[in-house]
């Protein structure tokens, strides 16, 4: 019986749709491909430093991991500008701090209207 229901379906499918190899993803976690095979299987759960180190390298928190909690889009139209100013960002399970965001905000910004640019120049 799996430790935490469904977390080895979860590692596995998380693994698959980013399209890495077991070997490949067990080399970056700093763990063998026979434990990571272990952890897929639902054989073992993986210690809090590992499952760390699988949220980072799977873009994903670990509560994702382990609750298989799933993004939703909001109903509404959302602002992106006031999104990435005003709310409580993490980026990569890391907050960002005020600077980050003007960073964010202005990388945003320079990327829209270089798409608007290109096209234009594609009518």
């Amino acid at each position: 019986m799996e430790a935490i229901e469904g977390v080895g379906d979860r590692l596995k499918q998380l693994r698959e749709n980013l399209g890495m190899k077991q070997r490949f993803a067990a080399e970056k976690m700093g763990v063998t491909q026979p434990t990571l095979s272990a952890y897929e299987n639902g054989y073992r759960p993986p210690n809090l430093q590992v499952l760390q180190k699988m949220a980072e390298l799977y873009c994903v928190s670990v509560e994702e991991i382990l609750q298989g909690s799933k993004r939703t889009l909001p109903k509404h139209p959302v602002e992106l500008s006031d999104l990435v100013t005003d709310a409580n960002l993490t980026f990569l399970g890391m907050p960002l701090n005020e600077p980050d965001k003007k960073v964010l905000h202005q990388t945003l910004l320079d990327i829209y209207w270089q798409a608007k640019m290109n096209n234009r120049s594609e009518e």
